[in-house]
């Protein structure tokens, strides 16, 4: 058997330089009708295998990247070590805005709590080093043998998929960062501040999953016996390696899930009050043709609102709010029949098969916190304003900051159509389809296009509550959408 080793591309930047020359090897071709072929390429980049029988009539390629470890496995401390600066820029910021907030027993408890989250993050160079000498030496060691390949794969996997809620996650403290630094309120910034301990715990709770892939590592070069001689020396540095690591990241999230738990309620409760609560809605959305509908889609979102405002503002005077509305796309659903009902007279007498899927929703918590969030690929934040004044709230929902990922929230189809008109010819069709967003969604339930929402505010002594449901239809001569809100806001939060 012919088999040609073709360089289609680079990979990345470390991957330049001229195009490998194709490579043909051959290897015998077994009365079983099996081959097999040990090759390992010296250039990193995607490459394709093409096979020819011995014949000549028989051929089949496969595509393939080839990865350089040592490189990669660089790449990654790289990632884990702007994960733990960025955590460290979030609590810099934290202490910056609680020292400018007025001098009170709950500001100094709070600047007593952060310097042990401080010094606990001014150990991360070791960690990283750490980290870098355990994957190195892991790297090593299952490159060494074709064994080694299946552990690799899985675990560059677990890693990519890590590096890939990074970046995002990254992204969102930095721009957390921006938003704080521009806050002049002292409740503006307080909800920054809120918000930035949740982001470090999802920071942390990430960087946990790196731990995981050192100990996955570990455990399976229990499992490698009779591998090379260099094994033994290898496996003790990376070892020492992921012991740093994870005694760094074992304290880390229970000194910020402590120090977070005292600061921001203390805080937050001595300078400020907010509204806070549930907002769900709903969206059905039809499309018609000659009064026959042949596209129906809905949308299910769930998510929080939260409000808050100066304790010593004037009640008597019109009171301003400011905050947000994050929360999550939790279920789409798509019907259609568009190729029968569109292209009836085409298909007249022949096949459709298939069928079409809507995305994934992605179940909505609280827990995670505003900003976390928004790596799901449903999520949305939306800043929102308010004005509290003669028992109403007048909220204005401005242009959401992040909305569903347009390329994730699509109606996919795979069709085979075929008919007398196509000359019995069977074809294969696929296409996307968008759904609207959640901004959308909820500017057409309000008409918060038009204006502020208003909600009524009532006020028991113990609980002010505004709560309000919107129900709006918009219809136009071939589509129809229905478009379903409730908000429900308390003070304390419900």
């Amino acid at each position: 058997v012919t088999i040609s080793i073709i360089w289609l591309r680079a990979l990345g930047p470390q991957s330049g330089g001229p195009a490998p020359a194709p490579r043909q090897l051959t290897t015998p071709y077994r009365p079983d009708g099996t081959f097999s072929l040990t090759d390992v390429p010296k250039r990193e980049g995607r490459y394709r295998a093409l096979a020819i029988s011995p014949d000549g009539t028989g051929r089949d390629s496969i595509e393939f990247s080839v990865t350089d470890g040592g490189a990669y496995a660089a790449s990654v401390s790289e990632v884990v070590k702007a994960d733990l600066d960025v955590a460290s820029d979030e609590v810099d910021e934290i202490i910056r805005n609680i020292e400018a907030e007025p001098d009170s027993p709950a500001k100094r408890d709070a600047m007593q709590q952060l310097p042990e989250l401080k010094a606990a993050l001014a150990g991360r160079g070791a960690a990283v080093q750490g980290f870098h000498d355990a994957i190195i030496n892991y790297v090593a060691i299952f490159s060494s043998d074709p064994r080694g390949a299946p552990t690799l794969t899985s675990a560059y996997s677990q890693l990519g998929t890590l590096n890939r809620q990074s970046f995002i996650l990254q992204g969102e403290i930095n721009q957390a960062l921006r938003d704080s630094r521009k806050a002049n309120l002292i409740c503006d910034k307080l909800i920054p501040i809120e918000e930035g301990f949740k982001l470090l715990n999802t920071m942390f709770t990430l960087m946990s999953g790196y731990k995981a892939v050192l100990g996955f590592f570990g455990n399976t070069t229990l499992k490698m016996q009779g591998w090379k001689s260099s094994l033994p020396e290898l496996s003790t540095k990376a070892k020492a390696g992921a012991f740093a690591y994870e005694k760094f990241m074992g304290a880390l999230p229970g000194i910020a899930a402590k120090v977070s738990g005292r600061i921001t309620v203390a805080v937050f409760d001595h300078y400020c009050q907010k509204f806070e609560g549930p907002v769900n809605g709903s969206m059905l959305v039809q499309y018609f043709s000659q009064g026959e509908q042949w596209w129906q889609y809905t949308i299910n979102i769930e998510g929080v609102m939260t409000l808050a405002y100066r304790k010593d503002s004037d009640p008597s005077q019109p009171v301003a709010l400011k905050g947000h509305l994050y929360g999550t796309g939790t279920k789409f659903t798509v019907k259609e029949r568009a190729l029968e009902v569109l292209q009836r007279k085409l298909l007249q007498g022949g096949i459709v098969a298939g069928r079409t899927t809507a995305p994934l929703g992605v179940p909505f918590t609280r827990l995670a916190g505003a900003m976390a969030l928004q790596a799901a690929p449903t999520a949305f934040f939306i800043p929102v304003e308010a004005v509290m004044q003669n028992g109403k709230l007048k909220v204005t929902i401005n242009a959401a900051r992040l909305d569903f990922n347009s390329t994730y929230t699509m109606a996919r189809g795979g069709y085979v159509v075929g008919g007398p008109l196509s000359m019995n010819v069977v074809y294969f069709t696929t296409f996307e389809v968008p759904f609207d967003n959640a901004h959308g969604l909820i500017e057409k339930a309000t008409n918060s296009d038009l204006g502020p929402v208003e909600i009524p505010n009532t006020d028991d002594k113990k609980q002010m509550t505004a709560e309000k449901s919107f129900t709006e239809t918009r219809s136009k001569v071939k589509a129809k959408g229905v478009y379903d809100l409730s908000i429900k806001l308390c003070n304390p939060g419900c």
